[in-house]
């Protein structure tokens, strides 16, 4: 599927999604992925809801941080300006990700949104269209499940 959104220079977009990979700023990439309103797309290294984890959720908001160090830590600078949000697309389904795994999010004061990858795009999109500051966080889709 593809989605269009004009006069977002350096923003990034999510152009399209499909079996395994999701299109950000006309460049596929397979696999989960991460990144934040602007800057670098990063893969996360999840391949199904099941491995995600608290480290990997701190590791991906240190990667939001400024200082170098901190974002190899496994620990949370509260510190530090972190975007509004997270959204956590879980592929095809929403799936129920436990507290414990999301206790870093909330302690840092930070909402969460989880839902299929496929709302996660729509809901990601209209958020930087109304001038949000918001990290996506997914696994892609996969028709062969």
């Amino acid at each position: 599927m593809k989605l269009h959104l004009e006069n977002m220079e350096s923003v990034n977009i999510i152009d399209s999604y499909g079996n395994g990979f999701i299109t950000v700023n006309k460049e596929k990439y397979i696999g989960s992925i991460f990144f934040g309103k602007i800057g670098a797309v990063k893969n996360w290294g999840i391949n199904k809801y099941t491995d995600i984890t608290s480290e990997k959720i701190i590791l991906l908001l240190n990667n939001f941080c400024n200082d170098a160090v901190a974002q190899e830590k496994l620990e949370i600078d509260y510190n530090e300006h972190f975007p509004e949000f997270l959204l956590i697309g879980t592929g095809n389904s929403y799936e129920l990700i436990d507290n414990d795994v999301l206790s870093p999010i909330y302690k840092k004061g930070l909402s969460v949104e989880i839902m299929s990858t496929r709302s996660a795009i729509y809901t990601y999109n209209m958020s930087i269209l109304n001038d949000r500051d918001v990290i996506f966080a997914a696994i892609p889709v996969n028709d062969n499940v």
